[in-house]
């Protein structure tokens, strides 16, 4: 056996901050809860290495960013104006009910922001960097990707 941990992913992060590359502004309940973004693209190279090389059995990699952000500095990352605005989980709660999502994504969606405010997604390691043998996508690489308006 081989086990990805693997922490959130950048791909997420668009789904998390709603309309804030319009608004300019994240509502979202995270508290000072700090994630580990990673990206999907990493994990998949490094589960192809993982399965093409037999240096891996009976492990558990922790697949992490490199460094574990708040939601705060998540908003200045993207955008210097960008403000977070650490929102009651009931508001949040009833931005997703405004998206017409069902009651069951809209608990996964709840559970998630309670997990980072607790600090569940805040675990880094270097694992990821040590199967690929070279760094990993940061979150300021990432960033450049999204399409927003300043």
């Amino acid at each position: 056996y081989t086990f990805f941990r693997n922490n959130m992913y950048f791909e997420a992060i668009p789904h998390l901050i709603g309309d804030a590359l319009d608004s300019n502004k994240i509502l979202y309940p995270s508290g000072e809860g700090r994630v580990s973004f990673v990206s999907r693209k990493d994990i998949a190279e490094a589960i192809a290495t993982v399965l093409t090389e037999v240096t891996h059995p009976n492990k558990t990699y922790e697949i992490t960013g490199s460094q574990a952000f708040t939601f705060d500095e998540l908003a200045k990352q993207i955008n210097p104006r960008m403000k977070h605005s650490n929102i009651p989980e009931i508001q949040y709660k009833k931005i997703l009910q405004s998206y017409k999502l069902s009651d069951p994504v809209v608990d996964l969606l709840l559970s998630m922001a309670r997990g980072i405010k607790a600090g569940e997604f805040s675990h880094t390691s270097n694992d990821l960097e040590s199967i690929l043998g070279r760094k990993r996508l940061s979150l300021s690489e990432y960033i450049k990707t999204l399409k927003y308006v300043v």
